[in-house]
């Protein structure tokens, strides 16, 4: 992966976490969609680190 592409990526899981956190200030949401949220974007975090170097 590309350093754009996983820019691009990272900011579509930064809209989705701001989008669920303004619905649920208090609870922390378990769905399986939102776990699987925060699942990626740590993975794509460690990805970028290994392309920036």
């Amino acid at each position: 992966m590309t350093k754009e592409t996983i820019d691009l990526l990272l900011k579509q899981c930064d809209r989705i976490r701001a989008i669920r956190m303004s619905k649920q200030r208090e609870s922390k949401c378990h769905c399986f969609e939102c776990v699987m949220n925060e699942e990626e974007h740590y993975l794509l975090e460690e990805e970028k680190k290994l392309v920036l170097g």
